[in-house]
């Protein structure tokens, strides 16, 4: 099995710098043909990170809230199913759990997390 890469997200700056011209001719490219959702470099990016990353395909959206609601809408949750979500942790987590009440009769339950020497959920009755 290949090994998968991981990506360096180190000096932006320096990074952009050493691309700039092309960079910014692909920049312009997207603003000229106001392709900027579900254009021809979406589909590229998608590809080369697909490869990049020995997956069979990729996906990308505009935000975290944006991947929350697909991997949710991949589970194929539905009327019944729960969804425990931390009491510690970004807002979208549980509003797109919300979102989804609105076409599900799902049980939507805030969970606390208790500080034991470590953020952590504890099952055992009485914790």
């Amino acid at each position: 099995m290949e090994k998968r890469k991981h990506m360096q997200f180190r000096d932006l700056k320096k990074q952009y710098e050493a691309l700039k011209t092309s960079i910014d001719a692909q920049i312009q490219t997207v603003i000229t043909s106001s392709s900027f959702i579900s254009g021809p470099q979406v589909k590229e990016l998608e590809t080369q990170l697909a490869e990049y990353t020995g997956v069979k395909h990729c996906i990308t959206c505009g935000n975290g809230t944006d991947a929350l609601s697909m991997a949710l809408m991949a589970w194929d949750i539905k009327e019944g199913d729960a969804a425990f979500v931390p009491d510690f942790t970004f807002f979208a987590s549980g509003e797109r759990l919300q979102f989804l009440l609105m076409w599900t009769k799902i049980l939507l339950i805030w969970i606390q997390i208790v500080w034991k020497k470590r953020l952590t959920l504890s099952w055992k009755k009485g914790d």
